[in-house]
């Protein structure tokens, strides 16, 4: 099995139990995760490339350029759904921001 697909597995096991810890900013992180290794992949397999972003707006982006089912991932029809996939995009750079603090916080 492609490497990226067991990253995302488990990110996106690990995305639960900070949702029943109700730390959501980390269990939106762990979601953020799983879906760039899961659009990496995608990315490696059809292109024997793997793009070192974490931009998911970008990744799906050129995933879509494979499949273009694969925007139905996130579909974005409605403003409720617009709002769920930027809350998404900004986990990862919220959650870094809060870890880098964090570090530097505690040195």
């Amino acid at each position: 099995m492609n490497t990226g697909l067991v990253e995302a597995r488990v990110f996106f096991i690990d995305c639960k139990y900070p949702l029943e810890r109700g730390d959501f900013s980390k269990s939106a992180f762990e979601l953020h995760q799983a879906t760039a290794s899961v659009y990496s992949s995608i990315l490696l397999v059809f292109s024997r490339y793997k793009p070192k972003l974490h931009d998911i707006r970008k990744l799906g982006g050129y995933c879509a350029n494979y499949n273009v089912e694969l925007l139905k991932v996130f579909p974005q029809s409605s403003p409720e759904q617009k709002e769920c996939f930027e809350l998404l995009e900004k986990a990862y750079v919220r959650c870094r921001h809060c870890e880098q603090l964090w570090r530097c916080c505690m040195a």
